[in-house]
């Protein structure tokens, strides 16, 4: 049996929490909140996504909350239309500098990303008011 799509909210439930107990030690007062649509994928969209997920939360983990700071990541997942998936991680850490040009991001992590991005025909969107907000937004 061949499986075309993939429940990918139930993914993004499962990946997120895989992540913040593999980093739940260094980070006793960090807090996580997903919130998913039901949301199927293609295999095409889903490999890409979950790679994108992964350097995202990964990051919020080891940048957000330096020096023993409280905080929380969430992690959203939505049917923006029946065209438009959005995906969004936030954290209410330290944030980024106001000039940070994700496009011309020097770590290869967020290299990745804007690969990956790409890959989706995607958009990358970088807010920063409080902590770090970033949203991927793709056609389905």
């Amino acid at each position: 049996m061949f499986v075309s799509k993939i429940d990918f909210g139930e993914y993004v439930k499962s990946l997120a929490n895989d992540l913040f107990r593999s980093y739940r030690q260094s980070f006793t007062g960090v807090q996580l909140n997903v919130q998913t649509d039901e949301v199927f994928l293609e295999l095409d969209q889903a490999i890409p996504c979950g790679l994108i997920l992964n350097e995202l939360i990964t990051n919020a983990l080891k940048y957000a909350f330096l020096d023993g700071r409280n905080g929380t990541v969430k992690v959203e997942l939505h049917a923006v239309s029946e065209h438009e998936i959005s995906l969004r991680v936030s954290d209410y850490g330290i944030g980024i500098l106001h000039d940070f040009n994700m496009l011309n991001a020097k770590s290869l992590g967020l290299q990745l990303v804007n690969s990956l991005v790409a890959q989706l025909d995607g958009r990358l969107e970088l807010g920063n008011s409080q902590g770090t907000d970033l949203l991927v937004s793709f056609p389905c």
